[in-house]
């Protein structure tokens, strides 16, 4: 986990999302020389705003694209066996009223197609449910006109943080190097393969270039040729758990037929996600007013009683989806599927990715390494499928983990918040903890000072932000005074971080905190 560059390297890969990480570890794990480089921090930015959902795609039944929901139900069975502490089955109920645009047969046939095209699963198949059933199962969801609903199963990735830095710590695992916080600045032909400038102003050549830079695979580009990325923006807010919620995420649409979901989420609800056209000029969107009023104004639909406000909301985001530019098409049709397009300017040397989602990151890795070696040399296979993630862990080794921190004087529930977090790899905080026993601190009685070391010394993490929000994954509305000083002290204290460091970090957090609605925090360090 060095910041030293190389001059040369077989492929770079632009952008530390979800993809540009599949495609750094799918590439190392068949031998290629691979280096990624991010601009920010590892999935800051689109993987970070989405419903944390891993699942099929209902609504591609819909565009009749059967084949990227097989894909998609196959790519989430995968998720289940190779990411068992990460991603895990997550109950939906479909509600259907009198005035629902799809009706119960409707519905029906579209589930029955849905586990038909994963037949294969570990997961139970959808119930149809009564009045009375679903009543029971949400109480407070609205009675009149409801008919009945529908019960499935798909999955949920609560830490889409923690996916993301485990794809890149398996990825250097394997040989990749990867660099964050520094960023392509332009591209040239070489007489070797493609020349990247750098923010910092070094070098690096490459064979093949990759650019997965999400909704800014333009701007990699330097605007040069025609318009790839058209993206649609995605809004969530968050609210407290209110009398009647559900404890099962609610797959419901709105007055004209779009889908929404009520998702529980790490003890509150994520209400989601808007689908509208992107025209942010930084391709960093916040929550319009009318976004907003619409989320809440379903939510009171669905939910009679509750009576939520927009001062009820705990924290609210933002992402741009990286589609495809369609002139004159609506947000809602345009396709979900990706698609990798080569650079003839670049003598097909450069291929930018379009599009993509959590669920199917490995499968798009697969693609784009493969037309990587159809460049390079021989196409060898793909080994990503049976590959686990670095913390996927078993019941027996969680308990051996609880016992360790027990070990080491952690309480019961520090312990079990560290190793949901890490699972297998809750192993190597531990192994930083027993070196220096005043690491075992807790923080904020969820976390470990040890934490905050092993973000900055095995985790990549290169700023306060980094460390808070995409390796301890604090929850934004929980992020106090008092866990932001605790996390600095040991940063200064363990790790070397100086005066100045610190509050520039710190007003990076802020603004961090800011763009989702969240003002807990200070300029000025506490003494």
């Amino acid at each position: 986990m060095t910041d030293s560059l190389p001059t040369s390297v077989e492929l770079l890969v632009v952008g530390g999302g979800i993809n540009g990480l599949a495609i750094t570890r799918d590439a190392a794990a068949r031998g290629l020389d691979v280096l990624l480089i991010e601009r920010d921090d590892l999935g800051a930015e689109t993987s970070n705003w989405s419903s944390r959902m891993i699942h099929g795609g209902l609504r591609y039944l819909e565009q009749l694209d059967l084949a990227l929901v097989h894909e998609s139900l196959r790519e989430r069975e995968t998720l289940f066996q190779r990411a068992p502490h990460l991603v895990k089955p997550m109950d939906l109920v479909i509600p259907v009223f009198e005035d629902s645009t799809r009706n119960r047969v409707v519905i029906t046939a579209g589930m029955v197609l849905y586990d038909l095209l994963s037949w294969r699963k570990s997961v139970s198949w959808f119930r149809p449910m009564s009045r009375r059933a679903t009543i029971a199962k949400v109480p407070g969801l609205r009675r009149q006109g409801l008919k009945g609903a529908v019960r499935y199963t798909d999955g949920q990735v609560e830490l889409s943080e923690r996916l993301c830095v485990e794809l890149a710590l398996d990825a250097i695992r394997l040989g990749a190097r990867v660099v964050t916080h520094r960023s392509v600045t332009g591209l040239e032909n070489a007489s070797d393969g493609v020349r990247a400038m750098l923010s910092d102003g070094s070098k690096v050549t490459a064979s093949v270039v990759v650019n997965a830079a999400g909704p800014w695979v333009d701007e990699v580009l330097g605007g040069s040729g025609r318009r790839l990325i058209g993206g649609t923006r995605g809004s969530h807010i968050a609210l407290a758990r209110f009398e009647g919620a559900p404890t099962k995420t609610v797959h419901f649409e709105t007055e004209d037929g779009k889908p929404l979901l009520v998702i529980p989420w790490r003890g509150v609800l994520l209400i989601g996600s808007t689908d509208h056209l992107d025209d942010s000029p930084d391709r960093k969107p916040a929550v319009s007013p009318e976004e907003r009023a619409l989320l809440v104004r379903q939510v009171n639909r669905l939910f009679p009683a509750a009576r939520i406000t927009e001062d009820d909301i705990l924290f609210e985001y933002c992402g741009v989806r990286p589609l495809p530019y369609v002139e004159g098409k609506a947000a809602t049709a345009i396709t979900r599927r990706h698609y990798l397009h080569a650079h003839s300017e670049f003598n097909n040397q450069v291929i930018s990715v379009i599009g993509g989602k959590l669920t199917t990151h490995r499968s798009l890795a697969e693609e784009a390494v493969n037309a990587v070696q159809q460049r390079l040399g021989p196409v060898t296979p793909c080994a990503t499928t049976l590959l686990p993630f670095p913390g996927a862990t078993t019941p027996t080794r969680v308990e051996h983990e609880l016992a360790a921190w027990a070990d080491l004087g952690v309480a019961p529930e520090v312990a079990q918040s560290v190793v949901d977090r890490y699972g297998a790899l809750s192993a190597s905080v531990r192994s930083v903890v027993a070196e220096d026993k005043a690491l075992a601190e807790p923080i904020d009685d969820a976390f470990v000072r040890g934490e905050v070391v092993h973000a900055v010394h095995r985790e990549l993490a290169g700023s306060l932000a980094d460390v808070v929000l995409r390796r301890m994954v604090v929850r934004f509305d929980l992020v106090s005074e008092d866990l932001v000083d605790e996390v600095v002290k040991t940063l200064v204290e363990h790790c070397g971080w100086d005066d100045t460091r610190v509050a520039a970090d710190r007003a990076e957090l802020i603004a961090a905190l800011t763009r989702v609605g969240v003002h807990t925090l200070t300029a000025a360090t506490k003494e």
